[in-house]
């Protein structure tokens, strides 16, 4: 995940384009790597910020249905 704007985001970008100019088919391989990457990015960042486990991701006893609902529209 190459954000804010940096050298690493434009080098990201222009490989995309690239790949997807080279072939078509590249662009689901893209897709997909670009999801997990995004996933594990962001796997590591909450992994650095709250430690081993950070259980309020999946605590949902305390939710509700009001609010469950709301999430879910939004």
């Amino acid at each position: 995940m190459a954000a804010p704007p940096s050298l690493n985001l434009l080098g990201e970008i222009f490989l995309i384009i690239r790949l997807i100019n080279y072939s078509y088919l590249c662009i689901y391989i893209i897709i997909l790597i670009s999801f997990f990457r995004a996933v594990y990015c962001l796997f590591l960042y909450s992994f650095r910020q709250h430690g081993m486990f950070y259980s309020g991701i999946c605590n949902f006893s305390n939710i509700n249905f009001r609010e469950l609902i709301l999430l879910f529209i939004h």
